[in-house]
């Protein structure tokens, strides 16, 4: 993820002035922006990125297009000011208007985090904070049919700036992306590979509803058969709809 190798470089030139904070800036100073689902520097990320985006934007937009101006186009113009601090943006002193947003939102972001993931902070990852449930439209009836027919939550890697894009709401939940893909060699069809989620029935209870999410979840693919030889060569059942005789 671009904003976070960014945000990396911030953390290692601005001054926080807090001895508290020295593990997690040493731990966003030392990370890649490899945004894994199991990268422990990508859950405080994610987290600084949310309060940065509110704390910097706020005190130039109006509340109701608050949320609007701090979305994924508003990331890059952030970014830009934070990297060359001008008055347009910070005022009159405008390193130093800077340098005082990312101490606040930076605290503010590694207390949140403490909330969201309580417990050993060794085991923080952006995975616990960003995941995806595949909601059935009969779990709106109770707990109940949800427990029967939803499927996950499952950690996702990924943000919206990362290929294998993966948008989230302000509660990281996955909302956006792909959930499937295919691969094709147009020299041989059956060759082709697919992703998709989460099954390839559409039926609780059969064993295909959920057969596909441990591969989509991990970036895998599956033989896409092709040719009809091919297809009857690997298929499970077959299932006959026979209009009826009026």
């Amino acid at each position: 993820t671009l904003p976070g190798r960014t945000l990396a470089r911030l953390v290692k030139v601005v001054d926080l002035r807090d001895g508290e904070l020295q593990p997690y800036v040493e731990l966003l100073a030392e990370w890649d922006g490899v945004l894994s689902a199991g990268s422990r520097a990508g859950a405080l990320y994610g987290v600084w990125l949310q309060e940065l985006l509110d704390g910097f934007y706020r005190p130039h937009v109006p509340a109701g297009l608050l949320d609007f101006t701090a979305s994924r186009a508003g990331v890059p113009v952030m970014l830009a000011a934070l990297e060359k601090p001008d008055t347009a943006w910070f005022g009159a002193k405008p390193t130093e208007e800077r340098d005082r947003l990312l101490r606040t939102t930076f605290r503010k972001a590694v207390d949140r985090l403490r909330t969201l993931l309580p417990g050993d902070e060794k085991e923080w990852s952006w995975g616990r904070l960003h995941t995806t449930t595949f909601r059935h439209p009969l779990a709106a009836l109770g707990p109940a049919y949800a427990k029967a027919f939803d499927l996950g939550p499952v950690a996702r890697p990924g943000d919206a700036h990362t290929p294998n894009a993966a948008s989230h709401n302000a509660k990281f939940e996955h909302t956006s992306g792909a959930t499937y893909r295919h691969v094709l060699d147009l020299a041989d069809w059956d060759r082709g590979l697919a992703t998709s989620a989460p099954g390839q029935s559409g039926q609780p209870g059969s064993p295909h509803y959920d057969d596909l999410l441990h591969l989509w979840q991990k970036g895998e693919y599956f033989p896409l058969a092709f040719s009809r030889a091919r297809v009857e060569k690997v298929m499970r059942h077959r299932l006959k709809l026979t209009p009826a005789v009026r």
